[in-house]
């Protein structure tokens, strides 16, 4: 109990004996967290628009024409059967040519220099989550092309394959940078507990001919260490939630990316969960490796 009371007490006169260098320290690591925080935000909602749109993605098969019915039918249970599909719909030439006409609402003069009806039949195919890919698209098309009675594949390449770029662009950008920053606090609160063990030395030479422990004399100090993370991504996550409120408020962001409505929202509790972990780690780790190093020097 006598150990558990000096390792708080030296916890709380480490704090108050550099106080406006440990709220340097807290303030600015707070907002190397803000601008975490926000690619978090960035990435996790790119994400989502990411994986609701791939649902929304689908593979056209145009058919040729004069199958019939049974070689449809042949057809469309081979095209099940292969491994990416989740699902698959026939559309008839007729249902085509309705669609259409409803797309176009009152320009249907377009289809008086036609014939009969100009539209192919086909089938619409959706993939598995786990076949989402460009690659998986690719060899999908690849693979079917030569099935008898397919005319032409067609699915949005283009589009599909910009937004996996955006995505995998965030993710590596915010992973760069955030190393960057983190090391940048890691060495900031290491900084701060050298400062406070130079200032102790004469009281921590004492301790060692005394018989202290490593530990006994590191443990208030990582104890410091581990509430400026905390308290740092405490506040990082209070003005980030008040930034993305205002921000919110302000700018038309349920419009992102595409022109179809999208609501944007804030960190799940999963992100913020590793935020708190996060911050007093990281603080125990910038304690510890600079501790260990310069306490033997008192050796």
């Amino acid at each position: 109990m006598a150990t558990l009371y000096y390792f708080f007490k030296e916890f709380l006169y480490n704090l108050n004996r550099h106080r406006l260098l440990t709220l340097g320290a807290v303030l600015t690591s707070a907002f190397i967290w803000v601008i975490l925080g926000f690619f978090a935000i960035i990435y996790f909602n790119l994400f989502e628009l990411y994986s609701s749109l791939k649902e929304d993605v689908k593979l056209i098969v145009y058919l040729q024409d004069g199958l019939s019915g049974g070689d449809v039918k042949f057809l469309e249970e081979r095209l099940s059967a292969e491994r990416e599909v989740s699902s698959i719909r026939y559309i008839s030439k007729e249902q085509a040519l309705t669609g259409f006409r409803k797309t176009l609402q009152a320009k249907d003069d377009l289809f008086k220099n036609f014939e009969g009806n100009p539209l192919p039949s086909y089938f619409e195919i959706k993939f598995k989550d786990l076949y989402q890919s460009s690659e998986d698209y690719t060899r999908f098309i690849q693979k079917i092309r030569g099935n008898k009675g397919i005319e032409d594949i067609f699915y949005g390449k283009e589009w599909v394959d910009l937004l996996t770029r955006y995505v995998e662009f965030i993710q590596i950008l915010g992973i760069a940078i955030g190393f960057i920053l983190l090391i940048g606090m890691i060495s900031m609160i290491g900084i701060i507990l050298r400062l406070t063990v130079y200032s102790k030395r004469e009281e921590i030479q004492v301790l060692k001919y005394i018989g202290a422990t490593h530990w006994f004399i590191k443990v208030p100090l990582l104890l410091e260490g581990a509430f400026l993370g905390l308290v740092s991504v405490g506040l990082s996550l209070i003005a980030l939630y008040g930034v993305f409120q205002l921000l919110i408020g302000f700018s038309p962001f349920y419009e992102l990316f595409v022109g179809a409505p999208f609501k944007t929202t804030f960190l799940p509790l999963n992100y913020i969960f590793i935020f708190l972990i996060s911050g007093p780690f990281l603080g125990v780790m910038g304690s510890f490796f600079p501790l260990q190093k310069y306490l033997k020097s008192f050796n």
